[in-house]
C-alpha cells in the first residue's frame, strides 16, 4: 500500500512538473486594445476584450495591460506623436517587451451586421490576418467567431473554414495591401479570403507602380504569391544654354540607344525619387542640381552655363604696391605689397580696372578675358586723379553693418538714403546691410505714404534693431530747393528723400576759397581713411542737408531724433543733451535763417561753421563735446 502511494505521488509530481514546463514554453506576446466601431455598449466591449484576453492566454504568455501601456508611452517618446504610426510604434513596443507576437483585433458593427478581424505581427515582420463576417450577429456569436480567428492565427497551424482559403503575399519592396479596398497591413501578409468570388488584391508602395490583380482560390487552398513592384519613372526634358552638354545622373553618364553620350537637349526618364543631375560642357563651369521626380511628366528644365573664369595680371608702380584693386567699381583685393598680382575674373565680359591708394587713383583700363586665359594690364599713373569724397566709402567699407527693420505693416518698401533697398515680408520685418562707418537715413514707404526718417551710423559688423511705429501720412509736404520730402500716393517713383541726398564735394569744390577760409580744405585733401568715424565733416554736412527742415522742427521743440543725431555727430556726450538743445534753440534764428536755401554747399558749410562756433563759445558744451574732424 505504501509502495502504491509512493508511486502515485511520483506520477503526480511528474505531471505537475510537466505542466509547469509546458506553461513556461508558451511564446510571449502582447495584445493591443481592441478597435471597436459601432459597438456602443461599454459592457459588450468589456466582455469581448476579456474574452479575447482569456482565449489568447491559453496559447501565449501575455504581457500585462500596464506593461503594454508603458511600452506605448516609451515608443511615443522615442518617435514623437507625429511619427508614431501604428506599424512603427508596434515594432518598437515589441522590441521593448521582447515578445514574439503582437495581436490586434477589430470589431466593426453596423446594426446586426458585424465585421470581425484579427491580426498577428511576428517578431521578424510577418503579418497574418483573419477576417470573418457575422450576419444577424449577437454577442455570443461574436465571441465564438473571435475564438475561431485566434485559433486560425496560431503559428504553424492553418485552420481554414469551409468556403475560405489562405493567401500569403510577399513583395519586393515591402508594400501596403488592400483586399476589396480595405487595408489589411504590409507584406509579408497572410490573409483568409472567401472562395465564392475572386479575391481583389491591391499592393502599393511609394515611388512604385501599383499592383492590382484578382486571385481565384479553392476552398481550403493555401496559395503563396510573390509580387515584384516596378519603379515609377517620370519624363523630364533637359535643355542648356549653350547646348551640347553631357548629362550625368547620380554620377553616372547617360547614353543614347546607340551607346553614344547623351547631350542636351534630351529627354530622360529617371525613377521616382531624388537624383543628382550634373551637366558638363567644355570650357564652362559644371552645373549640378537636385532633381526630384514625383510625377509622370515634369516638363522642361533649362539650365544656363557660366564660362570658366579667366585671370587678370595687374601691374602697378612701386608706390601703389599696397593699393586696392577695383574691377567694375567693386573691390576685389589688394596688391599686398607687390607690384604685380593675379586675380581671377569672369570671362567673356569687358572689365573696368582701376587701383586706388590713399586719396589717389590710377586711370581706368579695360580688358576682356577669354575662358581659362590670362590677360595682362598695366595701370598707368600718368593721370593720377584725386579720389572724389563720394568714393571714400568704397575704400573704407571692407565690411558692413546690419539693421533689422520692423514696419507697422507687412510688405513695406525700405529706403536707405532715399534709394530702394529691400522690402519687409509677411512678418513686417527685414534684416538689411548698410555701409559701415557711414551715416545713412532709413525710411519706409507703402501705398505712396512715407514714414519718418531714422538715422544710423554703425561700426563694422554692428547690428541694430529699429522700429517704425506708424506712417506719417500727408502730414508733411515739404519742398525746398535742395530738400524735398513729398508724399504723392499716385507717384510711386517719388521716393522718400529722393532729392535730398548730399551731392558730395567734387574736386572743383576742394579748391573753393570758402572751404580754405573755413579751414575745411585740410580735412578733405589730407583725409585719414583709417579714422573715418562718427565725427567726420562729410557725415555732418550730409546730415545737415538731408535733415534741414526736420532739424528746424526738433530745435523748436527742444527734442527729437534729428536733434539727438546732430548732437552725436558733433561729438557731444549724452549728458550734454539739455544744454545742447537749449543753446541751439537760443541760436536758431541765426543758424536756421528764413531766407536760407540749400542750393549749394556754401550754405551747408555756413551752418556747420555756426554750430562749431556755438559750441566753442559755450563753456559747458566745449567741455562735453569732442574734437572736430
Amino acid at each position: 500500500m505504501k509502495q502504491t502511494t509512493k508511486q502515485f505521488l511520483c506520477v503526480t509530481l511528474f505531471l505537475l512538473s510537466a505542466s509547469s514546463a509546458t506553461a513556461q514554453l508558451k511564446p510571449e506576446a502582447m495584445m493591443l486594445p481592441i478597435n471597436f466601431s459601432g459597438v456602443k455598449s461599454t459592457e459588450e466591449r468589456a466582455i469581448l476584450q476579456n474574452h479575447v484576453l482569456t482565449e489568447l492566454s491559453a496559447y501565449y504568455d501575455l504581457k500585462s495591460e500596464q506593461e503594454v501601456e508603458s511600452a506605448r508611452d516609451a515608443a511615443i517618446d522615442k518617435l514623437s506623436s507625429e511619427n508614431c504610426t501604428e506599424e512603427a510604434c508596434v515594432k518598437i513596443m515589441g522590441d521593448l517587451l521582447d515578445v514574439e507576437h503582437t495581436f490586434s483585433f477589430s470589431v466593426i458593427a453596423a446594426g446586426n451586421y458585424w465585421d470581425l478581424s484579427a491580426t498577428r505581427l511576428d517578431y521578424f515582420g510577418t503579418t497574418a490576418r483573419r477576417n470573418s463576417a457575422c450576419e444577424q450577429c449577437t454577442l455570443p456569436l461574436a465571441r465564438k467567431i473571435l475564438t475561431e480567428l485566434i485559433v486560425g492565427l496560431r503559428p504553424g497551424t492553418a485552420v481554414i473554414k469551409h468556403g475560405e482559403a489562405i493567401l500569403t503575399l510577399e513583395s519586393e519592396p515591402r508594400a501596403l495591401v488592400f483586399w476589396e479596398g480595405i487595408e489589411q497591413g504590409s507584406t509579408p501578409l497572410e490573409l483568409t479570403v472567401p472562395t465564392d468570388r475572386p479575391a481583389e488584391i491591391l499592393a502599393v508602395a511609394e515611388g512604385y507602380q501599383d499592383f492590382s490583380n484578382f486571385f481565384e482560390l479553392k476552398t481550403g487552398e493555401h496559395r503563396k504569391v510573390n509580387i515584384r513592384l516596378v519603379r515609377r519613372r517620370g519624363l523630364v526634358e533637359i535643355t542648356t544654354e549653350p547646348s551640347g552638354a553631357n548629362i550625368f545622373l547620380d554620377s553616372k553618364p547617360l547614353t543614347a540607344s546607340g551607346g553614344q553620350a547623351l547631350r542636351t537637349p534630351s529627354t530622360i526618364r529617371p525613377e521616382y525619387g531624388k537624383h543628382t543631375l550634373t551637366l558638363k560642357l567644355e570650357k564652362h563651369q559644371d552645373v549640378q542640381t537636385q532633381l526630384t521626380i514625383n510625377r509622370p511628366n515634369l516638363g522642361t528644365k533649362k539650365y544656363t552655363f557660366q564660362p570658366n573664369p579667366g585671370r587678370l595680371i595687374v601691374r602697378v608702380p612701386a608706390e601703389f604696391k599696397n593699393s586696392d584693386v577695383y574691377i567694375n567699381d567693386r573691390k576685389i583685393g589688394n596688391m599686398g605689397g607687390k607690384i604685380a598680382k593675379s586675380f581671377e575674373v569672369k570671362s567673356k565680359k569687358r572689365h573696368k580696372i582701376q587701383a586706388k591708394w590713399s586719396n589717389q587713383k590710377t586711370e581706368i583700363s579695360y580688358r576682356t578675358v577669354a575662358p581659362e586665359k590670362t590677360e595682362k594690364v598695366e595701370l598707368n599713373l600718368n593721370k593720377i586723379i584725386p579720389v572724389d569724397p563720394s568714393e571714400m566709402t568704397d575704400m573704407v567699407n571692407d565690411g558692413v553693418a546690419w539693421v533689422t527693420v520692423y514696419s507697422p505693416t507687412p510688405y513695406t518698401v525700405i529706403y536707405v538714403d532715399g534709394k530702394y533697398n529691400n522690402a519687409t515680408g509677411k512678418y513686417a520685418s527685414r534684416k538689411i546691410s548698410i555701409p559701415a562707418k557711414m551715416l545713412v537715413s532709413i525710411s519706409l514707404r507703402k501705398d505712396g505714404i512715407n514714414s519718418n526718417l531714422k538715422y544710423l551710423l554703425l561700426e563694422k559688423g554692428e547690428h541694430q534693431v529699429i522700429r517704425f511705429k506708424q506712417f506719417v501720412g500727408n502730414k508733411k509736404n515739404i519742398s525746398t530747393s535742395s530738400n524735398s520730402y513729398t508724399r504723392n500716393k499716385n507717384d510711386e517713383s517719388s521716393t522718400p528723400n529722393s532729392g535730398i541726398l548730399f551731392s558730395v564735394l567734387t574736386v572743383a569744390l576742394i579748391n573753393d576759397p570758402l572751404l580754405k577760409a573755413l579751414g575745411l580744405i585740410s580735412a578733405l585733401t589730407t583725409y585719414d581713411i583709417s579714422k573715418y568715424n562718427k565725427n567726420t565733416t562729410l557725415n555732418r554736412l550730409k546730415f545737415i542737408r538731408n535733415s534741414y527742415v526736420f532739424l528746424q522742427e526738433d530745435v523748436s521743440r527742444g527734442q527729437g531724433e534729428h536733434l539727438s543725431a546732430l548732437r552725436v555727430l558733433m561729438g557731444c556726450s549724452a549728458d550734454s543733451h539739455n544744454d545742447f538743445s537749449k543753446t541751439l534753440r537760443n541760436n536758431r534764428e541765426d543758424i536756421f535763417r528764413k531766407d536760407l536755401t540749400l542750393e549749394n554747399e556754401e550754405n551747408t558749410l555756413n551752418i556747420l561753421q555756426k554750430l562749431k562756433g556755438m559750441i566753442q563759445s559755450t563753456p559747458v558744451l566745449l567741455r562735453r563735446c569732442g574734437e572736430f574732424s
